[in-house]
């Protein structure tokens, strides 16, 4: 009760000043030691995500505490809103010490100050390299209690389906990915439990997409700086919602666009703007191009692939996880790869690999999609809106909305009509025009 009522109290303090953190922010406190508590609980997490902050005062949520009892895993983010995102579950009744959040290791700027404030409430954090011992801990705190996941990747569910003791108590899983989707999907194993789906939702799609060819956009600039307008790109799955969203966008800031995908709708090439070339495969799009943005979900260059790809060609992912490019591959190639970077303000580093030919491959900022880890990027305005839906579809679920279902459900849809959470952003965020 101590540590809940630490959050509510964050949230009525100010605004977030610079962040000011020591190396590492996911190791527990130690005990007697509360760290810059007394700072760290002036900040009001709610800052800037005033829909997350409307649906934690949900007169209906607020009552029924629908986490109230109920441990929760997550994995998602380091941003700012994942702050907010915190204490919307506990304004709902979860507890900070039965939350287990592991996140992913991008070079956020905010990581430091996001993980500091989690840990500094009482949610214990760790990365996603520590996984399987995370879950074995989380297992052995449960003792029996009813639980549910928050994740981006599949990777709770995945571990949860292995343990039959850890599977029996879970409510369910709430999957913000694609790429998550696939993995439960594809894994074989009887999905017995329900998994909730918010890339299937329309309202994702209408509102996360132009926010990510725009990421992605704002990040190449700062690569290429006055090289960008007139260079020439080849975006790897542009049929998909990301994908378009990413080639349309680059399209705008003047790059020349070569767009391929490899199972289009029959209607794509119709669709496409006269100045994005649409190509009839892969080794039309990349060969000779100055950049290659793969958003594809999945591996998008294969062996054969390197040999149409430019000396120095620059290679950029705008997809969820390090997937788009074969890494082992060109580590295999060039065992030290020589560090690269810009002197753009907000430039992410790369990697230069020398292909036994000699050509050159500049992979940026180790594969991680560069519109989630550009040093400096602020996140979109539409993020609110998508923790939002996450932590209403997770109360949705732990109050027994989902209590007959199984398999995956494309549900979201119907969850931000019942709590009103487009209207919400529209209102609350007058400066989108969506």
């Amino acid at each position: 009760m101590e540590m809940r009522n630490d959050l509510r109290e964050m949230d009525e303090g100010g605004s977030d000043p610079d962040s000011r953190q020591p190396d590492d922010a996911n190791a527990a406190r130690a005990p007697g030691a509360p760290a810059r508590k007394a700072e760290v609980a002036r900040l009001n997490p709610h800052d800037g995500y005033p829909v997350l902050r409307t649906l934690a005062r949900s007169p209906a949520l607020v009552d029924s505490k629908p986490f109230h009892g109920t441990c929760l895993a997550l994995l998602l983010h380091p941003r700012r809103s994942l702050k907010a995102t915190l204490a919307t579950l506990c304004a709902l009744g979860a507890d900070p010490p039965d939350i287990t959040l592991l996140y992913k290791d991008y070079r956020y700027p905010e990581r430091k100050e996001v993980l500091e404030w989690a840990t500094t409430a009482g949610v214990r954090t760790a990365p996603l390299s520590d996984l399987k011992v995370q879950v074995a801990a989380f297992e052995a705190r449960l003792n029996g209690r009813r639980w549910l996941a928050l994740e981006d990747g599949g990777h709770w569910a995945m571990e949860a389906y292995r343990r039959p003791l850890l599977l029996s108590s879970a409510i369910g899983f709430v999957e913000q990915t694609t790429r998550g989707i696939w993995t439960v999907e594809r894994s074989g194993v009887q999905l017995i439990k329900p998994h909730l789906s918010l890339p299937a939702s329309v309202i994702k799609k209408t509102f996360e997409c132009d926010f990510v060819g725009e990421a992605v956009t704002l990040s190449l600039k700062s690569h290429m700086g006055g090289a960008l307008a007139g260079a020439t790109v080849a975006v790897l799955g542009a049929a998909g919602t990301i994908g378009a969203a990413v080639a349309e966008s680059l399209r705008q800031a003047g790059m020349r666009v070569y767009a391929y995908d490899s199972s289009p709708p029959p209607y794509w090439a119709l669709t496409k703007h006269g100045r994005i070339t649409v190509c009839a495969s892969k080794a039309e799009a990349i060969t000779g191009r100055d950049v290659v943005v793969g958003a594809t979900g999945g591996t998008v260059l294969e062996l054969d692939d390197l040999r149409w790809l430019k000396d120095g060609v620059l290679l950029a992912s705008a997809s969820s996880e390090q997937v788009e490019f074969p890494l082992a591959l060109l580590r295999q190639f060039c065992p030290c790869p020589l560090p690269w970077s810009t002197s753009g303000v907000g430039a992410t580093n790369g990697e230069v690999f020398t292909l036994p030919a000699g050509r050159r491959i500049v992979l940026l900022d180790g594969g991680r999609p560069i519109n989630l880890g550009m040093a400096g990027s602020p996140e979109a305005e539409c993020f609110d809106l998508i923790m939002a839906l996450l932590a209403a579809g997770a109360a949705d679920m732990a109050g027994g909305f989902y209590a007959d279902s199984a398999g995956i459900i494309d549900d979201f849809d119907q969850v931000c009509e019942r709590h009103n959470l487009d209207g919400l952003y529209r209102a609350l965020h007058p400066e989108v025009n969506q």
